[in-house]
């Protein structure tokens, strides 16, 4: 059966999920002034491909066959859930950076009531066709940079990189994993840019230095850019969406750990079919993430890890009676349009 459903269908059942939250205003922004979507691409290798939604791919095993079903994630991280709002599948033809167009265009055809300001991807997806296409849309972007993109990259550091730190526009000090971490942001107008780049006004540089418990301090530092003006936000709100964008990665990471998507993908020789199941997973963590978040009125409840919410579900799974089904009010699926 779950071969035979069609994945666009499935997709608007998360989007009527998601709908249905957002009337109930459970899915307004809590830390930012409006709305931001993080999007970035995941992969999960299969025994099979139809070189449409699997990508024929080589393994080890040159014998073996192994296809990649990749899909784009688009998180609403301005919502203190960060529920899963939309995934499109990326074509066998293309890769993330082709694919991020039309994911965008399905997302803001599918959710013009989220009133979505800014939208923000990893490197993997920098070009200035794609930075175009979200200006295009009435929309801001925010990329990451890395130094395989040397012509922006250097740009980047040339206006940024020779700030000391006691320069920085926001520190933010805390402790993680056992470790104190400091984050230094510097906030800088982007000049004259490479051709085609006029609608780049911001750029930001995020130094990272991490001191572990036995003295050792290691140090990083990343680049962004942004269409936004810098004067539109914060100093702390722009680290705030900086660090809030993770999670999507966040996202991925709870799929593949507490849902083991990775690991059990369920069906490994129709590509289709593992799609379906893919969608159907993340309708399940959009309603886990906002009942975790949101539902729950317990501060403590809302730091609820996975883990122990799954086994909650599980429990109650095994052991509902039918007399305590009984009285359920009926919740019929909302309209997809």
């Amino acid at each position: 059966m779950l071969c035979q459903l069609d994945p666009q269908q499935v997709t608007a059942a998360l989007h009527s999920t998601v709908r249905a939250a957002h009337r109930r205003k459970s899915l307004r922004s809590d830390a930012l002034p409006f709305a931001v979507v993080s999007l970035d691409g995941k992969s999960t290798a299969i025994s099979s491909c139809d070189d449409g939604i699997a990508q024929r791919q080589t393994g080890e095993d040159p014998s073996a066959l192994v296809g990649a079903v990749r899909t784009i994630t688009s998180t609403l991280i301005s919502n203190s859930a960060k529920p899963c709002i939309d995934v499109f599948p990326v074509p066998a033809r293309t890769n993330e950076m082709g694919a991020f167009s039309a994911a965008l265009d399905q997302l803001m055809t599918t959710y013009p009531a989220l009133d979505i300001r800014l939208v923000s991807y990893d490197a993997g997806a920098v070009s200035l066709a794609n930075a175009s296409a979200v200006v295009e849309r009435h929309l801001h972007y925010l990329f990451c940079l890395r130094a395989t993109q040397p012509t922006l990259h250097d740009a980047a550091r040339s206006w940024l990189g020779t700030r000391a730190d006691t320069s920085c526009d926001f520190r933010d000090e805390r402790r993680e994993g056992g470790c104190t971490v400091t984050r230094l942001l510097f906030i800088g107008r982007a000049q004259e840019g490479p051709e085609g780049w006029e609608h780049l006004r911001t750029i930001l540089r995020v130094k990272t230095i991490t001191v572990r418990s036995n003295g050792c301090t290691t140090t990083d530092e990343r680049y962004l850019m942004s269409s936004l003006a810098s004067d539109r936000l914060s100093p702390r709100q722009w680290q705030t969406i900086i660090r809030l964008r993770w999670g999507v990665e966040t996202c991925h990471q709870i799929l593949d750990t507490a849902l083991s998507e990775d690991d059990h993908p369920w069906i490994t020789g129709h590509p289709r079919g593992m799609l379906v199941v893919a969608i159907l997973r993340r309708i399940v963590f959009t309603l886990l993430a906002i009942y975790r978040a949101i539902t729950q009125r317990s501060d403590e409840r809302r730091q609820m890890p996975w883990k122990l919410l799954l086994e909650e579900i599980w429990t109650v799974l095994i052991t509902a009676s039918p007399e305590a089904l009984l009285g359920l009010r009926h919740r019929p699926l909302a309209p997809s349009g």
